[in-house]
């Protein structure tokens, strides 16, 4: 529709008259995608943090790490693989 007036008019009375217009706007899907986004990036980061302390706690068990990476790196790793879940 963009930004012009006319152009924004138009398209809202053709919503107000038109139902069938109207419904198919109103079903469309957010092209922001569905904002659940921040929830699944800490959903992620708990279950990478949770890994790394039982790692820690292993490590000082004297039992060897299981996690892949060290510090940041894995941090970065992890957040990119956890995108393609997505």
């Amino acid at each position: 529709m963009g930004t012009s007036r006319e152009r924004i008019t138009q398209g809202t009375l053709c919503l107000l008259d038109n139902s069938a217009a109207y419904r198919v706007m109103a079903g469309a899907g957010s092209p922001f995608g569905d904002g659940k986004a921040a929830e699944r990036i800490v959903t992620h980061c708990c279950a990478y943090l949770e890994t790394q302390n039982k790692s820690k706690r292993a490590t000082a068990l004297g039992k060897p790490s299981k996690t892949k990476g060290h510090g940041m790196r894995a941090v970065v790793s992890t957040f990119w693989i956890s995108l393609r879940w997505f």
